[in-house]
């Protein structure tokens, strides 16, 4: 059974051995269904047991669609950042959440360059970049759905609009407690993002009804929005919501004081789930309105 899984670069030795793991379809099989599987770490163990296994590491790198970093974003280096994508030209999905001390303008502007079928980009908490990467991932990345900056506190009102207007395709934006988008940028949103499904803009205090309207009465997609924390926020925004937004599925309102029953009201009726509960008079009448997000 040993012999099954060698790994020898000597060919004097290929004789004795009924099947090696490098016999196996590369591209068929291993990249396909077996490295995908395998933690980073191992994966770069793997890398130096030999010549060939470096080789095979070296090549799934450059093939793969999906780099996620996430569970490794502590222990990420440069160099090792350098070796799974400098030679990568395929990817459709980047996670790198969290990548906060390493992650670089200099390291990430070169990967997006060469990721143009880009579909996926989450940053959420990456503190170490700046909107010169959002305006490139903008620019270069035309077919992107799903964005995610949660807690990028960089984000400006300029790298906000830039994607909006170029990434016609955006289907999900996370901008949570990106203090630094307003209300100009969600008119932008609305707008240009025709189809967008899903927006957070929670915990951005200085949003006020204006933004919140002109989504609801210029967004023809969205199905989730998420507005907690925005304090500004009243019942007169929400009162468009119920009467312009029809596709509107979700709405999380937790923490807005001046949101009150009086608007959410109409949107219980609408059978929008809601992260509040209704009044106790309403929840007697009509057990299904507990329902919670």
């Amino acid at each position: 059974m040993e012999d099954t899984i060698t790994c020898s670069d000597n060919k004097d030795d290929e004789a004795d051995v009924a099947l090696s793991l490098f016999d196996l379809p590369w591209e068929d099989v291993l990249f396909r269904n077996v490295l995908p599987f395998l933690p980073l770490p191992t994966l770069f163990k793997f890398r130096t047991v030999c010549k060939t296994a470096k080789e095979l590491i070296t090549n799934y790198f450059s093939q793969t669609k999906s780099l996620n970093l996430c569970q490794v974003a502590f222990r990420m280096t440069s160099s090792a950042f350098h070796i799974m994508t400098d030679n990568n030209f395929s990817l459709e999905m980047i996670v790198m959440r969290n990548a906060k001390d390493w992650l670089s303008n200099e390291l990430f502007l070169p990967l997006i360059n060469n990721s143009q079928r880009l579909i996926k980009v989450d940053l959420t908490n990456c503190q170490t970049v700046n909107n010169v990467c959002l305006q490139a991932l903008s620019g270069t990345c035309k077919n992107l759905k799903e964005l995610y900056l949660r807690d990028c506190h960089w984000v400006s009102v300029e790298g906000v609009k830039a994607v909006s207007l170029n990434c016609k395709n955006l289907e999900k934006l996370d901008l949570t407690g990106c203090w630094e988008v307003n209300d100009n940028a969600l008119v932008v949103i609305a707008i240009y993002s025709q189809k967008l499904k899903y927006l957070s803009v929670a915990k951005i205090y200085g949003l006020t009804d204006h933004a919140i309207s002109s989504l609801a009465k210029s967004s023809k997609s969205l199905a989730h929005l998420n507005v907690q924390g925005c304090w500004r926020l009243s019942d007169d925004s929400i009162r468009d919501l119920a009467e312009y937004s029809r596709t509107l599925k979700v709405l999380q309102v937790r923490e807005c004081r001046d949101i009150t029953e009086c608007s959410l009201a109409r949107l219980r009726i609408q059978q929008v789930k809601l992260d509040v509960r209704p009044p106790p008079h309403l929840r007697n009448l009509n057990p299904n309105l507990n329902v919670q997000i």
